[in-house]
């Protein structure tokens, strides 16, 4: 700029390939060059001064790998906290949980952030300040290297917000509408299924209103206890009316499964009708249905009989 002679054009080569001209606009000489891989030498000529500069080009840093340090909410009796990898540019995690995302970077880092705000980099590694996740959001990172090089673009990360699901429950071996013995045991077996852990399992009986009946029965059992770090129970009950106190009468029975989520209602299973029966009651019932199954064999007998001299 404090020259006297400022020529209308330069020339620059680089390495062996064919030289560029450039012409002097706003006090620069601009010129444009294809992307390069190897090194060379750059020799600038302006007027009859010339220049030779040491080319060496560099990749972009680039991410190697991206990990998600999760902190659970206090509730699920967790402590240890989750890795999860996030190189895909998304991470779901349970709500109330506390996020810290630590990329690692090809090459020593010079500088790094997070939604613009200043990381402070270790080596080829960075972490960024924690994150109580509530709900959705992108999380934005960018950093540069040694050289003052930055990747091409930032790289975004999807938080996606999951809500604690309440416990799955299914039984098997377990009947609906039977009537029962008062003293006849039946096994089942329950499974409990949770996203974070299955507190407990039991069964719940409730007498159905009649006219016969004064005082209809109620009450519950529980049949296993899971804990923080059981996502899946497997338990065996069995049910004996008059060994839970169940006088004899219709009762409908419901399996129940709760988990850690603060406050959550029991997840019951559909209701199963047992009829309770003690052992005259029994009989009489075991001879009506003897007596229903004549009538309907006779009946059976005298359609085949009308059958046969239609036939003939």
């Amino acid at each position: 700029t404090d020259t006297a002679w400022k020529p209308a054009t330069a020339t620059a080569r680089l390495a062996n390939q064919q030289p560029i001209e450039a012409e002097f606009a706003g006090g620069v000489y601009s010129f444009d060059f294809p992307a390069q891989i190897d090194t060379g030498a750059l020799n600038l000529r302006v007027g009859d001064a010339s220049y030779r500069v040491d080319v060496e080009p560099k990749l972009r840093p680039e991410l190697t790998a991206i990990v998600a340090k999760v902190r659970l909410p206090e509730y699920l009796g967790q402590p240890a906290i989750q890795d999860r990898d996030a190189r895909g540019g998304a991470v779901s995690i349970v709500k109330g949980s506390r996020v810290t995302f630590a990329p690692t970077v090809n090459r020593p880092l010079q500088s790094a952030q997070s939604n613009g705000k200043p990381c402070q980099p270790s080596g080829v590694s960075f972490s960024t300040p924690e994150l109580l996740v509530k709900d959705a959001q992108q999380i934005e990172l960018q950093w540069q290297d040694e050289f003052g090089l930055t990747g091409k673009e930032p790289f975004k990360i999807a938080v996606g917000a999951q809500d604690d699901e309440p416990p799955q429950l299914s039984c098997e071996d377990l009947p609906r509408g039977r009537v029962v013995l008062d003293s006849e045991q039946l096994v089942f077996h329950v499974r409990a299924r949770d996203d974070f852990g299955v507190k407990d399992v039991g069964m719940r009986w409730t007498g159905v209103p009649s006219e016969m009946v004064e005082k209809p029965a109620k009450g519950e059992t529980m049949l296993a206890v899971g804990a923080h770090d059981k996502s899946a129970l497997d338990v065996q009950g069995n049910f004996t009316a008059k060994s839970l106190g169940i006088e004899p009468q219709p009762i409908e029975l419901r399996l129940f499964a709760t988990d850690y989520f603060p406050n959550r209602k029991r997840v019951y299973t559909a209701p199963y009708l047992l009829y309770v029966l003690n052992a005259e009651q029994h009989a009489i019932w075991v001879t009506e249905q003897l007596a229903k199954w004549h009538r309907q064999a006779l009946e059976v007998r005298d359609r085949e009989l009308q059958l046969y001299e239609t036939n003939k």
